[in-house]
């Protein structure tokens, strides 16, 4: 098997086993030239080479990127993966399938040094050098973690800021992950590069694991001289590297003589981002100096750094929630959000089920509602009343949206279609999609899938495709970052939704202003196709952006920013008055975020609601996961945390400045003190309403079960066995009789039914 056929890992090819990915390919490797292989650190995946990827290219030579397991697009968990052999693997089997008397360029960032060390040992005769960017580099007769140890030695114990420790479950023991957080992101990492490369990171870092426990890292025999010594090395210093400073660096070369150093001026910790050029030359000074059995066709072609300067000026804040098509993610709007976010407005790309970096697998989304629930989640809870979203939908995501709008057409302000799929009331939403010409997909591959609704298939879009069909007008860096990230697709052609002409009516679809954007130089959905969509919609405004191909967001971010940003001003008006209606003209107005009690949901406050709103406030009345109209159930929640998470999320994305009256009643005042807990500098003042009230140091439930409830105060309830990943437990369905003699007797009969 050649290296073209392994070396690139298509993420989820084969969806049901991501054990075999290691042997999917992802995409082809140019013929000639020198191969550099890159390996990402930690939270990262091959998406964060997209730079330095599309240079070396242009330059004439092959790179691969490599998602490491349960990184980047990569399918598995990180439960999933229980050593830093099976973290590597992906790296270990691109440098065996390398073809005979190919020796590679091994390039490892951070974290991903380790990966590289281990390849370097086994084998040894397949690499011409290795280069550690910034990176953890053992040395021969030493641990594998003594780098990391050192590290974790010299940083301050508030280092991590912002990021998050979560606890895996794995089929060992359990261990922790850490998620980087954006503060952290921003100031340690990524301080240095374009802001469009941070917005990136925000979408698409997963948890990521260090594997300091794991045994392979205390073993002083691992690394010998004979095969991980024999490998050239080289250290590119990142002289401005926020993360791991140029002393510790220099620490980590001091451990290694006779390894050569090189030097990044200017770079942080992201030197892929924040010095791609530079990079690039080194590298191929590096590759040129060692390879010279093969002459070098060294290109000193210059990579600018794309930079997108935006000049939008607006008014007011709007907020923007972008979908994307098949196949592709949140990440595939990254100049869009940066430049959104840059003008002052509140952007939102969001990965569907099974998208981008949503952990789910393609097998596991069994419907087109299941695939689209994170931009019905995201819709439903919309701050206020008062805020009406922009949603932007490309492609594919032009039906998510659609179906976001005939559930909540008062949230929504206007609904941008860019060269995307618009149906038409009466009509069902599979309606527009035509056969494909013969020869369209190209080298596109159909796979078999197996969900909860049986069996179907999902498309893997293929790199000649998306080169010419796609991205043919767009920066080489934006394909290379879509060859990185795309993943399987399911059109859900076969869901019933598709096929229901009554879904989408006038009264709710229908009533939400519709924009189009057209791509006009679009070689998958043509002009033509396009504008027969917008015939089929009579009353939908229409843009055209001249040299855009069908990812509009990349090829023309600066004219997209720009027709979304007048779009949004254009119906600002109707949202002051939908303001105005709302929440009354009230200039000290508050907003009110209420919350149920146990077995019940935001229904139960809606006399309140109504009379707040009456006087001109904000109101908010959430339901708790698996309460009240979520979709989950109550086996699928697995913690308190989990349980509260729509009261954080809404507390967490409360605007600067603004501060909360959060109000729980009953079981809800566990939640209330759980974002209390978290979110203290955003919260006004808390209202229990005949509520748990917890006190600090002291636990709350467990007393007023054992000390003050009688033992027959739960009357007809029902208590209901579950089972889910924290094993049995219990749930309790509040019976008629309770209900009537304990929670309502003073409340009017129609409130009790």
């Amino acid at each position: 098997m050649t290296i073209q056929v392994v070396i690139d890992i298509l993420h989820l090819e084969q969806p049901l086993d991501h054990r075999a990915c290691s042997k999917i390919p992802r995409f082809r490797m140019e013929d000639g030239g020198k191969h550099f292989v890159f390996v990402h650190g930690l939270g990262h995946g091959a998406w964060c080479w997209y730079r330095v990827v599309a240079a070396l290219r242009a330059a004439g030579h092959r790179a691969t990127a490599l998602d490491m397991a349960a990184a980047g697009a990569h399918p598995a968990r990180a439960d999933e993966v229980g050593s830093l052999e099976e973290y590597s693997r992906p790296l270990l089997d691109a440098v065996a399938a390398a073809a005979p008397g190919e020796r590679l360029v091994l390039v490892g960032h951070s974290l991903g040094g380790l990966s590289l060390a281990l390849a370097m040992e086994r084998f040894p005769d397949k690499v011409a050098a290795a280069v550690f960017l910034a990176a953890c580099m053992p040395a021969a007769g030493k641990h594998m973690g003594i780098t990391l140890e050192e590290f974790m030695r010299r940083i301050k114990p508030d280092f991590f800021m912002d990021s998050k420790t979560i606890v895996l479950n794995t089929n060992q023991e359990p261990r922790t992950a850490v998620l980087l957080g954006p503060k952290l992101l921003a100031e340690k990492l990524y301080n240095r590069s374009p802001p469009e490369d941070l917005t990136l990171a925000t979408m698409l870092v997963r948890p990521g694991t260090n594997y300091i426990d794991d045994p392979i890292m205390k073993d002083e025999t691992l690394l010998t001289e004979g095969n991980y010594g024999s490998v050239k090395r080289v250290f590119l210093v990142a002289m401005d590297d926020a993360s791991s400073d140029e002393e510790m660096q220099r620490w980590t070369i001091d451990l290694s003589p006779g390894v050569e150093v090189e030097e990044l001026a200017g770079a942080d910790h992201m030197a892929m981002c924040s010095k791609p050029r530079e990079l690039c030359d080194l590298l191929l000074r590096i590759a040129a100096k060692r390879e010279t059995s093969n002459p070098s066709r060294h290109s000193t072609k210059n990579f600018e750094a794309a930079e997108l300067k935006m000049e939008i000026s607006s008014s007011s804040k709007k907020h923007f929630i972008l979908v994307h098509g098949l196949c592709h993610g949140a990440w595939c709007w990254y100049r869009v959000v940066a430049a959104l976010r840059a003008a002052g407005h509140r952007a939102t790309a969001l990965d569907m089920a099974a998208s981008g970096a949503h952990p789910a697998r393609v097998d596991e989304v069994g419907t087109f509602e299941e695939y689209s629930r994170p931009l019905l989640d995201a819709v439903a809870a919309a701050a206020a009343p008062g805020e009406r979203l922009v949603l932007v939908g490309h492609s594919h995501g032009g039906l998510s949206v659609a179906l976001a709008m005939e559930r909540f057409p008062d949230k929504v302000a206007a609904a941008v279609f860019v060269a995307a799929a618009m149906p038409c009331v009466g009509k069902h939403m599979g309606f527009m999609r035509r056969t494909a010409p013969e020869g369209l997909l190209m080298d596109c591959e159909m796979v078999a899938i197996n969900n909860s609704q049986g069996s179907g298939v999902a498309i893997n879009l293929g790199p000649t495709f998306l080169a010419q069909k796609y991205y043919q007008q767009s920066p080489a860096e934006d394909l290379a970052l879509a060859k990185m990230l795309v993943r399987p697709g399911n059109q859900f052609m076969d869901d019933p939704v598709m096929k229901d002409e009554s879904l989408l009516t006038n009264g709710n679809y229908g009533s939400v202003k519709k924009v189009y954007v057209i791509a006009k130089a679009d070689s998958s959905s043509t002009e033509e196709m396009q504008r027969w969509m917008v015939a089929m919609s009579p009353g939908t405004d229409v843009e055209e952006i001249a040299g855009a191909d069908h990812a509009v967001m990349n090829s023309k971010p600066r004219e997209l920013c720009d027709i979304l940003i007048k779009i949004a001003n254009k119906y600002e008006r109707a949202n002051h008055k939908h303001l105005q209606e709302m929440e009354g003209s009230s200039s000290s107005s508050k907003h009110f975020i209420l919350v149920h009690g146990l077995c019940h949901g935001a229904w139960c406050w809606y006399k309140v609601v109504t009379m707040l709103r009456s006087e001109g406030h904000r109101v908010t009345a959430l339901d708790l996961a698996a309460s009240g109209v979520h979709p989950a159930r109550v086996d699928e929640v697995h913690s308190f945390e989990e349980y509260s998470q729509p009261l954080l999320d809404a507390v967490a994305e409360a605007p600067a400045g603004e501060r909360l009256i959060l109000v729980g009643h009953s079981f809800g005042g566990l939640s209330i003190a759980l974002a209390m807990e978290r979110f203290p500098e955003k919260i006004a003042v808390a209202v229990f309403v005949a509520a748990a009230v917890p006190c600090v140091g002291k636990r709350i439930i467990p007393e007023l079960i054992r000390e003050k409830a009688p033992k027959d105060m739960l009357l007809d309830s029902k208590m209901i066995p579950i089972n889910n990943k924290q094993g049995p437990g219990t749930a309790i369905l509040l019976g008629p009789n309770f209900l009537a003699e304990k929670g309502y007797p003073l409340s009017p009969a129609e409130a009790m039914n």
